[in-house]
């Protein structure tokens, strides 16, 4: 069947993946690995980013959209990890006494897991 007018005819010329005379295998491009897949990463940057993100939380009065801003992440994002902090800490973070003991705590750690949360001095 022809082309209508004014469109191309495909019916010339070798369509595309047909194999042509050259005897020559067709290249393929290899996709870069990736530089550092979410799934690998060590458990110590595990627990590096649930302390940023508890300090950060904290250091914002709780806000969820605040601490989640300053952490460049969704606040569902930092709903979960606050969520997990407060499991693999078997406590309740609403409790103020609980948050206070916390922001104690995480001005007393060593080194750079002492660091100041985004924003902060």
């Amino acid at each position: 069947m022809p082309s209508p007018p004014g469109c191309p005819s495909y019916a010339t010329g070798p369509r595309r993946g047909a194999s042509t005379a050259s005897s020559t295998p067709p290249t393929r491009r290899r996709r870069p690995a990736p530089a550092s897949p979410r799934w690998t990463t060590p458990r110590r940057r595990g627990a590096a980013v649930l302390l940023e993100t508890l300090r950060t939380w904290l250091s914002v009065h709780c806000a969820w959209d605040q601490a989640a801003a300053a952490l460049r992440v969704h606040r569902n994002t930092v709903r979960h990890r606050i969520g997990r902090v407060a499991e693999l800490l078997d406590t309740d973070l609403q409790d103020p006494d609980v948050r206070m003991e916390l922001w104690s705590a995480l001005r007393w750690l060593p080194g750079e897991l002492a660091a100041s949360p985004p924003g902060h001095s």
